[in-house]
């Protein structure tokens, strides 16, 4: 994800529409990537900063703060043509990311999420306005594996259980208790 801003000035006082903002958007729909989900997170007029909702207000220039999931779009053509042939239609693509979060937090909450894939480990970090990142970092629970296998010398399923059976970021009752020395 991106976080992307846009201003739009006008010569005299103007109400702002939809259209304004969807003029503001229209950039990002240019280049090489798919965009999948465009957030506002905030939008500022000449005498008020941070509010939720422009629409109605009148004011000279409009600041918006946007974040913008985008993928690559040879990637999501070729997931289209690998559907197509197996005679499959997607009624759109979603960011899994934004999904999660999108559905499992409180609305007003600020969040983050770790989903930690066998390559890849996904971050997403929500204010309660939206995400502020969403991000994919290559290196995965296969990666942690076999630095434990390594580090131990242990077979690879040895390091595995070990891992499964061993670390977790879910807090349990005795994250309270200190470790004697």
């Amino acid at each position: 994800s991106k976080i992307v801003s846009k201003k739009s000035i006008w010569s005299a006082e103007h109400k702002i529409t939809q259209n304004d903002i969807l003029e503001q958007i229209f950039d990002f729909f240019q280049g090489e990537n798919s965009v999948l989900h465009i957030i506002p997170l905030r939008y500022d007029l000449g005498g008020f900063h941070n509010i939720s909702n422009p629409l109605g207000h009148t004011d000279r220039a409009l600041h918006s703060v946007f974040n913008v999931i985008a993928y690559n779009s040879q990637d999501l053509s070729y997931i289209k043509s690998v559907l197509h042939s197996a005679h499959l239609r997607s009624g759109g693509f979603f960011d899994p990311m934004f999904l999660l979060g999108s559905t499992a937090r409180l609305a007003s909450e600020n969040s983050i999420f770790i989903d930690f894939g066998a390559e890849f480990t996904s971050v997403s970090l929500w204010t309660a306005r939206g995400p502020i990142l969403i991000n994919k970092i290559p290196i995965g629970g296969a990666d942690i594996t076999k630095s434990v296998a390594q580090a131990f010398n242990l077979p690879i399923s040895e390091a595995e259980r070990l891992k499964v059976s061993g670390m977790s970021l879910i807090q349990t009752d005795m994250d309270r208790f200190t470790p004697a020395d």
